[in-house]
């Protein structure tokens, strides 16, 4: 028998925090957090820490800029790409990809994310 399950993550920020943001992310960077990055335990706190709010890192582009997942930092280290910033980052260094000395993000959930971003970023936390 073939299973009809499904568990593709959905492209929005309540599917995100709870399957992704939450369990993978929040250790680090709930309360208190690291990396100049905090509140991602809490669905609405983490949606304010992260969409329109300048990367500590490369203060030039935003955690997430609604719209342009290319203009996203978060985008960047879930793809580990950051490095082709490095000059640009502060004091030259952009930081490790994310999850930090973690297998990278499965590609559909990064693409769920990307595609989160370029549908507006919207918040529909419960």
């Amino acid at each position: 028998m073939t299973s009809t399950t499904s568990t593709t993550l959905l492209p929005s920020w309540a599917a995100i925090h709870s399957n992704v943001i939450l369990p993978r992310c929040s250790s680090c960077h709930g309360p208190g957090g690291s990396g100049g990055l905090s509140g991602l335990h809490d669905c609405n706190a983490g949606y304010a820490s992260l969409v329109n709010v300048p990367s500590t890192e490369l203060t030039t582009m935003d955690r997430v800029e609604p719209g342009d997942p290319t203009l996203s930092w978060l985008i960047h280290k879930l793809d580990g790409t950051q490095g082709s910033f490095t000059a640009q980052c502060m004091n030259n260094d952009c930081g490790g990809t994310m999850p930090l000395s973690q297998p990278q993000l499965p590609t559909a959930t990064r693409d769920a994310i990307r595609t989160w971003i370029t549908n507006g970023a919207t918040n529909d936390c419960p």
